[in-house]
């Protein structure tokens, strides 16, 4: 095992102070009178080591984006970046368009996928060898995980290295934000190290969530930044359909368009792929099809679950909840939606985790507005209401309320459009799925009835159930004549 100056092993406790101590020896070697050395010649940069291979044959636009990173890894050398954004924005062409474009000013450059989450260590004996060889070192890898990290910031001192990890959100569990994997808790001591000591390298991360340590690290007088990578334009979305052959749309149909997917990428390319296979290329009938509450097709779908799959309960019912609301909100009128005290304890974090993930964005507030506004992009929010309706659909059938209690299917004192969206898109999916599964109108009004006396008979609740199950009914047009609803807590009946 290694050792500081004192004798001490070095150990994850410790790692830092040993690498700072090396780093004041050398500066103190380097202030003291050396004699004359052999000059050696100037040494070449190493190939790069990409791992996989990365197209960005179908890049479009992103000069403005490129602008900004190239002036934070070479011209202010910042040595910690992360590149963060929503699955399917087009992170990891960017970096490698990005890495292409730089890779001549660095003697190492390294890129990494994380997409299996491989543990830290593997990842390490990975990379390691690049560095030393490029040293002229011997690649053996004999020792602690310690000596090797401690090998690795050395080499990340000596030489001027750019180490690239790609879909960095997968080394963090699942409902879990910002917690490591099993095997992967290194990884956040890796980033700490990288942004906290002195050295000449740059570590480019990209991912859907943002580690912790970046974001006690990042600033703008600091050598610690994010990028929140936004959709393309218009334009570049446009020339990114071209790509898969001829179209035939006006520029406002265009604009739309790419702005209905908020601009990204992977949802444009196979968006064009069935304005192909369906519409002829025809830009107005596939717009008029998505406008109709039908823009989440398979892929896209899938896309979206990977990332919803992997929220905490909290963040699920924020997400629920803003499609409920279909409008921007404060978080003072989300904390006022909440059931329990222990939601609403949970809110910020819960909303911070949310815009760390890149699922929700945050709109200015105008002076009638308390606060900041969040709400989702609206393939986001289409896909996120197509999840409540199926949830609650099930919770009806199986007689198992959940996200019935904690969650109203409209909002009985909303603005009147809003209200009408609700039913529309919420109440309305919802009684279809409904009759298709009972076949028969009275089964159902009787399901629902049945809800309503188990409520009855518990102790009064105070959730939205009563008022989710009542609205249901007069959405069916059930006969209410006669019904006792006394000892029911009722919220948001219409």
């Amino acid at each position: 095992m290694l050792e500081r100056a004192c004798g001490e092993p070095v150990r994850k406790t410790n790692f830092r102070g040993a690498l700072e101590q090396q780093w004041r020896r050398s500066l103190v070697g380097a202030a003291q009178p050396q004699t004359p050395a052999v000059a050696r010649p100037i040494t070449q940069p190493e190939s790069p080591d990409w791992g996989s291979v990365i197209d960005t044959a179908t890049f479009c636009g992103r000069s403005e984006e490129l602008l900004c990173l190239r002036q934070w890894v070479l011209e202010e050398q910042c040595r910690l970046v992360l590149l963060l954004g929503i699955g399917g924005i087009g992170k990891s062409t960017l970096a490698a368009r990005l890495v292409q474009q730089v890779q001549s000013e660095f003697e190492v450059v390294v890129w990494r996928s994380l997409q299996n989450a491989p543990p830290f260590e593997e990842w390490l004996e990975s990379v390691l060898p690049v560095l030393l060889r490029a040293q002229g070192e011997d690649v053996a890898l004999a020792g602690s995980l310690d000596g090797k990290l401690l090998k690795l910031m050395e080499g990340l001192r000596s030489r001027r290295c750019l180490l690239i990890l790609d879909n960095v959100e997968t080394i963090f569990s699942a409902g879990q934000p910002a917690q490591y994997r099993v095997g992967c808790g290194e990884y956040g001591q890796l980033f700490k190290a990288v942004g906290e000591v002195l050295h000449q390298s740059c570590l480019l991360l990209t991912g859907r969530e943002k580690p912790r340590e970046v974001g006690l690290l990042e600033g703008k007088q600091r050598s610690a930044r994010t990028f929140l990578l936004k959709g393309l334009d218009s334009e570049a979305g446009r020339e990114l359909f071209l790509y898969k052959g001829s179209f035939s749309g006006t520029d406002t149909e265009w604009e739309q368009l790419v702005a209905y997917y908020s601009g990204n990428p992977l949802a444009l390319k196979l968006l064009a792929a069935t304005t192909q296979d369906l519409f002829s290329g025809n830009i107005a009938q596939i717009l008029n099809y998505v406008q109709q509450g039908s823009a989440v097709f398979e892929d896209i779908r899938d896309l979206l679950q990977h990332q919803f799959e992997r929220l905490s309960e909290v963040e699920q019912t924020m997400l629920f909840w803003l499609a409920i609301h279909r409008e921007s909100v404060s978080l003072f009128e989300l904390n006022e939606d909440l059931v329990t005290k222990a939601s609403q304890r949970r809110l910020p974090d819960a909303m911070q985790s949310l815009l760390r993930r890149c699922l929700i964005e945050k709109a200015a507030p105008t002076p009638l507005e308390a606060g900041e506004q969040f709400f989702l992009q609206p393939v986001v929010l289409e896909y996120a209401t197509d999840q409540f309706v199926q949830c609650i659909t099930e919770e009806i059938t199986g007689q198992t309320p959940g996200r019935l209690k904690t969650h109203a299917l409209l909002k009985a004192q909303a603005k009147d459009y809003v209200r009408e969206i609700q039913k529309r898109l919420i109440l309305e999916p919802i009684a279809e799925q409904l009759r298709l599964q009972f076949g028969h109108s009275q089964v159902l009004e009787q399901r629902l009835k049945t809800m309503l006396e188990q409520q009855q008979r518990q102790a009064p609740q105070p959730d939205y159930l009563a008022g989710n199950l009542l609205n249901l009914l007069v959405h069916l047009q059930s006969n209410l004549r006669g019904c006792n609803f006394s000892e029911l807590t009722v919220w948001q009946a219409d």
